[in-house]
């Protein structure tokens, strides 16, 4: 939560030629495009040949790849969620915290609170081996025979 007035009213500054607010309103709903993209690895939809391998061995995206990813992520923005106790879409959720960090801007609202929203995700795997794959260091990605991303081919 950020309080008017507070120390904590900057906002990341990772690189100054990045537009760092846009990064701090995006990361509670990163896991959504994390989401999409399992979604169509797991059902079989994202295909080697929606991708591209570049000379220094990184995975990039061909135009079909790219559409089969905005396809999946505006599903998931459509998805039902609860949230202040009705329900509603995740594009709605993020329109309600878009004009709440308006508010704030503008003198509106005293406070902006930034919390990672809380989701139930329907899986078949366990909690723990998702845990373990998230807290994996580099180095034993690296052991395991992984590149930085990982190869979808």
């Amino acid at each position: 939560m950020i309080r008017r007035g507070s120390c904590g009213e900057s906002f990341a500054q990772n690189d100054p030629s990045k537009n760092s607010l846009a990064y701090d309103f995006q990361e509670p709903f990163r896991f959504l495009v994390d989401l999409a993209v399992i979604s169509l690895v797991e059902s079989g939809a994202m295909e080697s040949k929606d991708l591209i391998r570049t000379e220094n061995y990184n995975l990039r995206l061909k135009p079909t790849g790219a559409r089969k990813i905005v396809n999946e992520f505006s599903n998931m923005l459509n998805k039902k969620v609860s949230y202040q106790g009705k329900e509603s879409t995740w594009s709605y959720v993020i329109f309600l915290k878009v004009r709440e960090l308006a508010h704030y801007l503008t003198s509106k609202k005293d406070k902006l609170v930034f919390v990672k929203p809380e989701y139930e995700i329907e899986r078949i795997d366990s909690y723990d081996i998702r845990q373990k794959i998230l807290n994996i260091s580099y180095v034993d990605w690296k052991k395991l025979g992984f590149l930085k991303v990982l190869c979808i081919i």
